[in-house]
Parts: C-alpha cells; structure tokens; sequence
C-alpha cells in the first residue's frame, strides 16, 4: 500500500561537529529503510522545502518536518 507518513522533526542527536536527525528506520508498511530507500526533498510554496524519504518496495513516503494547511503537497 503505498501512503505517506509525517515524522517528529525535533529529535536531534550529537554528532562529531554538531548535530543530525535521525534518519527513519521503516517506511509505514514495515519494510526497514537502512539500504532501500531515495532520500530526497518535497517543495514546498511556504516553507521552501521539506525533507523526504520513499521505499523502494512499496513506494511509502515519510516526509518531515509536519506539513500544515498552508503548504502545497504532492500528489
């Protein structure tokens, strides 16, 4: 089934040099991301763009941080 799932952009962890995000484990079907998927960005009209990440075997993206009502998502 391909869908789409928001992830909590706040959690932040420390790394040489600064800090990163975690990168999403699973898509929302359950199929682990570490080496299957396309890590790439969604524009956005208001915000510039969002970050994202698409499964490679279902087609399931994660987009973060939260899109709200003022933002153009792709369809």
């Amino acid at each position: 089934m391909v869908g789409r799932t928001v992830v909590d952009p706040c959690r932040l962890y420390g790394v040489r040099g600064g800090w990163a995000e975690a990168a999403p484990q699973a898509c929302g079907n359950g199929h682990p991301l570490r080496r299957n998927a396309m890590v790439g960005s969604v524009p956005c009209g208001q915000h510039g763009h969002y970050r994202s990440c698409r499964c490679c075997t279902c087609g399931h993206e994660i987009i973060w941080p939260t899109l709200d009502e003022a933002c153009r998502t792709p369809h």
